[in-house]
């Protein structure tokens, strides 16, 4: 499926109820924000909402720069009427930080010499430090 911009309208009978829907990621988390989880007849099921659903606005707000918790919040204080617009489809481009972390793992600390570095940066990329 080719990727598509979807503005979603969910609606709820009072600030109490669920919206039926859980979102991973976020600028903390170095993750872009998508849906994570649908629950079985509830508002956000009712409006389209999908699994894997990709998160650009809440309520007219781009979430790029939100925490997780500012997302979750900006959801929670919607009231009665939430205002959503994803991108859905099989060729979405996620965040860089989820392909290249900018932090150093295991393989930045690797102390290899001589033929024992070559063979070892062939395989898993130069030594960083």
């Amino acid at each position: 499926m080719p990727k598509e911009i979807i503005s979603l309208n969910l609606k709820r009978s009072g600030k109490n109820e669920p919206w039926g829907f859980v979102i991973i990621g976020g600028k903390d988390q170095n993750l872009t924000v998508k849906v994570g989880k649908i629950k079985p007849y509830s508002a956000a099921e009712a409006a389209g909402l999908k699994t894997m659903d990709y998160v650009w606005q809440i309520n007219g707000k781009e979430v790029f720069d939100m925490t997780h918790h500012e997302c979750v919040n900006a959801i929670k204080d919607s009231g009665t009427s939430l205002s959503l617009t994803t991108e859905r489809g099989d060729h979405i481009v996620p965040n860089f930080e989820e392909i290249w972390p900018s932090k150093k793992g295991p393989i930045a600390e690797r102390k290899k010499r001589g033929l024992e570095y070559y063979y070892d940066a062939m395989t898993n990329g130069p030594q960083l430090s």
